[in-house]
Parts: C-alpha cells; structure tokens; sequence
C-alpha cells in the first residue's frame, strides 16, 4: 500500500489530538501534519486548494510555503529542535522567530521539487541553494522519524483502551485480506471476548422486546416474526463501541484503499437481524446494487457479528464462493448451476463474518428450535457520498426549508430518505 495515502484527515485529526496539542507555531503545526500525511514536503501541493488540512489542524489558516520552508531550515539546522515529552506530545524547543518577510517573488512549491536540475539553479525566485535544499531534505527524513516514534506510542496506547480490550484482535492479517480478495469472504471465530458478547447480546434482547412492546417493531416475514432493529449505534453503547474497535477500521481502510486523503468509507447501515425457529431462507443475491456493468472495485463492505452460534441448520448466510470477482447478479439459471458450490458458513458465538458485497449469498432456513441472532454492520465506499451529497445538506438546510420545500427538492436533499420502522430511538 503506499503510504502516502495510507492516512487520511481524520487519521491527522486523531494523531493531532493525541500528540500535536502543545505546538502552538501554525507553520510548525502544518510541517509536522503534512508530512504525518503525504511524507515529502513536495508532497505540501495537495494542500493548497483545500481546507481539510487547517480544520484537522484546528487552524484559522494555510501558512504560505515561504515560512514553512523557513521553520523547516531552522530545524534543519537545530535552531528549533522537535521532541516527545513522556505524554507522547511533540514539542518544539528553542527561539521560535518570525520569518522574514522576502523581497524576492514568493517561492512555490514547484521550486522546491524541481530538485537539482538546471531549471531548478536557474529560477531566480528560489531564495536558497542545492546545498540548503539538501539540508531540508534531511530535516524531512528527521521529522517522518519523529512523527513514526509518536505514531508507534500511540498504536500502543489505543491497544490498550477500553474499547479495544473487548475484542480478541488488534489490527488484522494478511491471511484475511487474501481470503477476502481470493473467496469473497472471511470468518474470525471468537472475535469478542465473553464478557463483550454477553453485553452485545443482552442489549440487543432488551431492544427487542422494548420495541415489540411499544409497536417500534419492524416485523416480517413468515407470520411476522423476523424482525430488524435499525440505528443500532444510537441503542446501545456496545454498538458504538464496535464501530469503533480499531480491528475493524484497519480492515476497511485496507479493502476500501484508493488513492485520496479523504475517508475511504461511511457507515450504510447497523441492523440487527433475529430469525426465529421457523425463519425461511431468502433468494440468492448480492449487496453492491449498482447498475450494470457492474465494476469490481470495493463498494459495499459487510461485516456479521453472529450473537448465536452459526450453524447448518439454524439459518446461516450462505456463499458461493469466489462468485464476487464475476461482477453480475446471480440469475435463475445462476442459481441451479451454483447450487452444489454453496458453503454454509458457520461459526461459533462473538464470531465475525465478512464478505465483499459482491458476492452471491443468501439466508438458510432456521430449522433449529432457536431464535438466530446477529448483527448486520454495512459500509458503503465514500465516493458515493462524494458524487451524491457533497454538501451536507440535512444539516445546513434549516429545518423550516427543509419541511415546506417542493417533494422535487426534498427527494433531492435526501429528506426522510432511509427511515425505517424500527429505526426511532426510544430510551
């Protein structure tokens, strides 16, 4: 993967809190954050036509290149001096100045990558030398070393918190991501720890025995009595919790991984789903409804939390296997030649199941004398999010607007778009 798109703002947003909070100098402030992201100064050119830099950074505003170029020449040459305290914050020590103000044409960030070429000697808006540039490319390798020590320090930490304790993995394998490129799908049997589990589990029976109680419930299926609880998060802090667990996050920056600084994916959906004793099987289908041709690239992401045992007999999610690298949705015919290649999956309770929303999968039919209970978290590429709702509109339409617009506009916005019955949150 390369690294340079390896983090993203909200990662800077995260490492800024955690280490970056007693830099007070902005210009400081951005070396250190640019080069947390894109590892080369050079790299400073993404920066400029946007914003999301100085809000992960908490500043009021982008530096000119000028004065970065002049903070990173004073730490070259240990005029100012970066270093990490014993609570893992970055501080700078020595006489922090004020950069001079230049009469020469302000240096771009062009100048500076062009390197040691001709060009690069001849452009007289450049106001230093090879030998000075070299210099500052060693003064980047210093603070990539600093910024890696602090990194390190703070992986370690959050391994440690609260809500990473509940789950039995801390970052993912390879042996995942090649079973999810190569089969479509994964199983992590035991992924959280007893006392979790207990605590997911018996959230979600309140939640839905409370809702069946209040008429919340959304009911279906065979007499009624399939039932999901949607906006999971906001029901339970077990929820949340998970969202949060670092194991997941690392999971999902891997398989949604493209080059940009921004948030590679979005939460689509946290439902729970109880098939009781009874429960019938669903057709074969898959999740990344797009319109054909279908691309292979990663588009829906989802991931099983199986509160019950998963077995061959109490509705499991059925696969067939590698059927997600041929991009089509599984016809009738499909359907009968695929038949024998069908794998139940099972697993024991707390386990996850993950699969690429391509693939061909579907519901069994619970013959068991059991509810099967489970957690359904979908996630969705953020691309999406980026081509249909680049502005945030349900937040910065006023309600007022927002409820006496035409339906064209309301359609338009997104309003009222995925409420579901079962989805209100009832204390």
């Amino acid at each position: 993967m390369n690294d340079r798109f390896h983090y993203t703002y909200l990662d800077l947003k995260i490492f800024s809190t955690d280490s970056l909070s007693e830099v007070k100098n902005s210009s400081i402030k951005v070396i250190l954050g640019g080069l947390y992201l894109v590892s080369t100064i050079k790299g400073f050119r993404t920066f400029y036509a946007n914003h999301y830099l100085i809000e992960a950074l908490e500043l009021k505003k982008m530096p000119n290149f000028n004065s970065i170029i002049f903070y990173l020449n004073l730490l070259a040459n240990n005029e100012l001096k970066l270093t990490i305290n014993n609570k893992n914050n970055i501080i700078c020590s020595g006489h922090i100045q004020r950069p001079p103000t230049y009469n020469k044409k302000e240096i771009s960030i062009d100048d500076y990558i062009l390197d040691e070429t001709q060009e690069f000697k001849d452009r007289k808006s450049v106001i230093f030398e090879n030998k000075e540039k070299k210099s500052l490319l060693r003064a980047e390798k210093k603070i990539r070393n600093l910024i890696n020590c602090a990194i390190s320090t703070n992986t370690e930490k959050h391994q440690k918190n609260s809500v990473n304790k509940k789950f039995n993995l801390f970052k993912p394998t390879s042996s995942l991501f090649k079973s999810i490129n190569d089969d479509g799908y994964a199983v992590i049997p035991n992924f959280l720890k007893k006392s979790a589990l207990n605590e997911m589990k018996k959230a979600l029976i309140n939640i839905s025995k409370r809702e069946k109680e209040n008429g919340q419930a959304y009911l279906y299926g065979k007499d009624g009595q399939n039932q999901r609880i949607y906006n999971l998060l906001s029901k339970d802090k077990s929820f949340q919790d998970f969202l949060n667990c670092n194991f997941i996050n690392e999971t999902l920056k891997r398989v949604y991984h493209r080059p940009t600084l921004h948030e590679k994916y979005g939460l689509s959906s946290m439902a729970a789903h109880i098939i009781p004793p009874g429960g019938e099987a669903i057709p074969l289908h898959i999740d990344s409804v797009v319109p054909d041709p279908i691309p292979p690239w990663m588009m829906r992401f989802i991931v099983i939390i199986t509160l019950n045992e998963f077995t061959l007999t109490n509705g499991s999610t059925a696969v067939i296997p590698k059927s997600h690298k041929l991009c089509k949705r599984p016809s009738s015919d499909d359907v009968k030649k695929t038949r024998k290649k069908e794998l139940i999956l099972t697993a024991p309770a707390g386990s996850l199941i993950l699969w690429d929303g391509l693939i061909w999968h579907r519901s069994t039919d619970n013959n068991s004398k059991l509810p099967r209970r489970s957690v359904i978290v979908s996630y969705g590429s953020s691309f999406f999010k980026e081509i249909c709702g680049e502005e945030e509109h349900l937040l910065v339409v006023p309600k007022k607007i927002m409820k006496n617009s035409s339906p064209q506009i309301q359609s338009l916005i997104g309003f009222g778009r995925g409420i579901k019955k079962g989805a209100k949150y009832i204390p």
